[in-house]
């Protein structure tokens, strides 16, 4: 009897050992999938973060379309590429929503594992919300075991170097006083054109105690006698004190809200009128 006690209660321990096992190894399973999923969302979250960072939105797009602005450079940064294949950037008919790929059943993929992520995009006012929803692999079992992160971004100014000239002008720029022009300090008299005329700036007389920056390679015209950045010889001046700046990396203009002033302009104009 105690022999046969002792057999119940090993077979007893015995069964309650694998049963523990069997539910260990099902609940380690599961936390393996989860967070393969978890990594598939984050790893598509840094994805859609390096190409959110490429985009720029003219200042004066209005909310609601903001996400067309979007989706509009997303579209020419992704539509077509290896990420993509033949699946495109898309947007609801109302504008408000994306998808990355178009339709929800649509993933890009990730490594050979099948590993994937699908991204959405959603915005209160100018804030965007990027959701982007993680599986590890193409199977039925995956379907069920997805995992999700998401984001809030708020657009930002892009430094530019528009403000460290004196002057700037989208045209051609002419100086012919014979003032000096002066910065203080000496380079806040620099010159900045984005014209594609030739020559983008002429100097007849005078001087700046300034740079000149210029798009493409057509140089300005200096006249002998005048002085740029603190040199008379026009070699060096050609050669030190003009800048070429490449065409895909020319400041953006600032855009000014004149919204303001539109309460002091009480009297409509007519055409045919001098003022």
């Amino acid at each position: 009897m105690l022999a046969m006690l002792y057999l119940v209660l090993f077979a007893i321990l015995a069964v309650g050992f694998y049963a523990s096992t069997n539910t260990g190894a099902q609940v380690s399973g599961n936390e393996q999938r989860r967070f393969k999923s978890l990594g598939a969302a984050e790893s598509g979250m840094d994805f859609m973060r390096f190409q959110l960072f490429q985009i720029s939105i003219p200042p004066s797009t209005l909310d609601v379309n903001l996400l067309s602005e979007i989706q509009k450079d997303l579209a020419a940064q992704m539509n077509g590429t290896a990420n993509l294949g033949t699946k495109t950037v898309g947007i609801d008919i109302l504008g408000t929503e994306i998808n990355v790929p178009s339709s929800k059943d649509q993933y890009i993929k990730l490594a050979a594992d099948g590993s994937k992520f699908h991204a959405t995009i959603t915005r209160v006012g100018r804030r965007i919300f990027v959701k982007v929803t993680g599986a590890y692999a193409d199977s039925a079992t995956a379907g069920t075991d997805k995992a999700a992160v998401q984001l809030a971004y708020d657009p930002l100014e892009r430094p530019t170097t528009f403000f460290d000239n004196g002057m700037a002008a989208k045209g051609a720029v002419v100086l012919d006083t014979k003032n000096a022009i002066k910065g203080t300090p000496a380079d806040q008299a620099s010159i900045l054109t984005t014209t594609n005329a030739v020559p983008p700036v002429t100097l007849t007389s005078g001087s700046i105690t300034g740079d000149i920056s210029v798009v493409g390679p057509a140089n300005p015209s200096i006249a002998a006698g005048t002085s740029v950045g603190g040199s008379s010889i026009i070699a060096d001046i050609l050669a030190n004190h003009v800048e070429h700046i490449d065409p895909a990396s020319v400041p953006e203009f600032p855009t000014p809200d004149t919204s303001v002033f539109k309460k002091y302009a009480t009297n409509l104009y007519v055409p045919g009128k001098a003022s």
